[in-house]
């Protein structure tokens, strides 16, 4: 009776699943903890495509700032023959070599996958030797490596690519990493792009050292808002309030991934959570601050999307972290939080580290090219082929907020390796994309600044933006610095307090005359758009600030009196 009991018992473990996994999977798993995104980098069709270069610094950082481990997505698809024997870019393998390295170095505990494989999701069959091969060449490249890297098999598996093959597919995908890495941690998700709605349909293979992982973007017009490339066009402000309706949505999903855990004994790792930029900070805040708080109490560990991009925690550009968000994820708090920027209307204004969150728009459909970087503190435009219209050619920023009554004034200085004109325009970001004011900027060899101001008459437009047309430029590089947008709000009543004099403002050698007759307050921001000094003031129509206030370069100084906001520029 005993023998056939052990014989019961053994032959029930192999029909089950993973339901007695060892306990190093789940210690695997914590040592996940939270970690984060190295998104829209490695994974874009080219690195640096969507607006984040690799850089040493990422790495070092993210551990700085009390992450425990980094997800590297990458697209090996855009890299590799597309034939037999599939063969991937030696310099694109270096490259993820690299970042593995750079993360490993940090302490990070690290995680890369199969990114962004299109071409599966459309064709299975066509695409899964290529698949295997990919993972075969992966596999051996880093089959020496410490347990701390960890391999995902395949990012969000979706449209053609069904539960049913999946389930395939994951298997062989996982057998063929077995020839080589017997022992790593595997981390393997559903079909249906992998949230938790999938789960019902995947079958885990018979591995002890598998991790789930499970994508969480609930509610999705909260994290996603505003995201026309999601089909999500219904505009922004959508809040999330930390209600009761709200955290049992999310428990409810929490518990169908623990329930499902816990039947099949696999540890969680919530591969991807976040809520998008066009999200207010503290709504983002108090999001992440419940999720977290499941994990913890769930066991999942997790991997916020992302670092620095359109989901971030930190903008690249401007040196600042959304430092609500960071204390939710890991409870430290940066030096310098992004909300000083809110209120500059235009960030990166001085493309020191970067264009980001400007971008480059041109139509090769029309027969024109080229290409944006940032040379010495400067953005550099390079003209490959220019165009018939200036519209085919675009450095853009947005989009930001015209209010109706108001007055903007657009200043930025610009060059060109040979004598051009260009058009500056603001205008509606989509749509009829209607431009609301525009100059033309001759551009010589010399570096000029060049201002422009307008009334916005219209209904208050919440998607504008700054367009440099640059298609008729028939030069090879423009380069563009110092972008600064500034708003200033209608005086609709006039102080019978003011006198002829109005309020003076020193600064340094400099005497500014300001309508008025009390300054309440004074606020300069440097050639960043950073606000680097800020003075409220009482009962006084006179200020004086010393000139070691001012930062290097061109700064701009906003005064605030009783009847009127000005900005007024100052050169050094």
């Amino acid at each position: 009776m005993k023998k056939e009991f052990i014989l019961l018992f053994v032959a029930f473990i192999f029909c089950s699943g993973n339901l007695f996994s060892g306990e190093h999977a789940f210690e695997m798993n914590r040592r996940l903890g939270m970690g984060i995104n190295l998104g829209n980098c490695f994974e874009a069709p080219e690195i640096g495509g969507w607006g984040v270069e690799p850089d040493s610094f990422y790495f070092s950082d993210i551990k700085a700032k009390g992450f425990a481990s980094i997800r590297i997505p990458a697209k090996w698809s855009a890299h590799a023959q597309t034939k037999a024997p599939y063969t991937i870019d030696k310099d694109f393998m270096d490259t993820i070599r690299w970042a593995i390295n750079s993360a490993l170095a940090s302490g990070l505990a690290t995680v890369i996958n199969i990114h962004h494989y299109d071409e599966i999701m459309t064709d299975p069959t066509a695409n899964k030797d290529r698949f295997l091969a990919l993972w075969d060449q992966i596999a051996r490249a880093f089959q020496s490596y410490s347990d701390s890297l960890y391999f995902e098999i395949l990012n969000e598996p979706n449209g053609n690519l069904t539960p049913e093959l999946w389930n395939d597919y994951l298997a062989e995908g996982l057998a063929k990493i077995r020839e080589t890495n017997p022992d790593r941690m595997v981390i393997v998700g559903a079909a249906n792009w992998g949230g938790v709605d999938g789960l019902s349909q995947l079958t885990l293979p018979q591995d002890s050292n598998l991790i789930l992982t499970v994508h969480y973007y609930n509610p999705f017009n909260f994290t996603h808002q505003g995201a026309d490339w999601a089909g999500m066009t219904g505009g922004t402000g959508v809040t999330w309030d930390s209600t009761a309706v709200e955290v049992n949505a999310i428990k409810s999903d929490m518990n169908i991934i623990k329930q499902y855990a816990d039947q099949h004994n696999i540890p969680v790792y919530i591969g991807e959570f976040g809520a998008i930029g066009n999200a207010d900070d503290a709504s983002r805040a108090r999001w992440i601050g419940c999720l977290h708080s499941f994990y913890n109490e769930y066991g999942f560990s997790g991997a916020y999307w992302e670092y620095c991009s359109g989901f971030g925690i930190y903008s690249f550009a401007m040196d600042c972290y959304h430092t609500g968000m960071l204390k939710a994820l890991t409870g430290m708090e940066a030096e310098c939080d992004c909300s000083v920027f809110d209120t500059v209307i235009v960030k990166n204004s001085a493309f020191d580290r970067t264009t980001q969150p400007w971008f480059l728009n041109y139509f090769p459909e029309y027969g024109t090219n080229a290409a944006i970087k940032t040379i010495n503190g400067e953005a550099r435009l390079e003209i490959l082929s220019s165009g018939t219209e200036n519209w085919y050619i675009q450095f853009l920023y947005s989009s930001f907020l015209l209010k109706k009554g108001y007055t903007y004034t657009l200043l930025f200085d610009s060059y060109a390796s040979a004598p051009a004109t260009i058009q500056a325009d603001i205008g509606r970001d989509g749509g009829d994309y209607t431009v609301f004011h525009s100059i033309n900027a001759a551009l010589t060899t010399e570096k000029k600044t060049f201002a422009t101001a307008f009334t916005f008459g219209g209904t208050t437009e919440n998607t504008a933006r700054i367009a440099f047309e640059c298609g008729l430029a028939n030069v090879q590089y423009i380069y563009f610095d110092n972008v600064h947008l500034y708003e200033t709000g209608p005086v609709t009543s006039i102080s019978p307090k003011i006198t002829s004099s109005g309020c003076v403002l020193k600064v340094g050698n400099n005497r500014f005359t300001v309508e008025g007759s009390a300054i309440e307050s004074i606020a300069i921001y440097d050639v960043q758009g950073r606000k680097c000094y800020q003075k409220q003031y009482g009962n006084t129509n006179y200020a004086e600030i010393e000139d070691s206030r001012i930062p290097a370069g061109v700064s701009f100084i906003e005064v605030k009196t009783d009847v009127k906001r000005e900005v007024l520029k100052q050169l050094r």
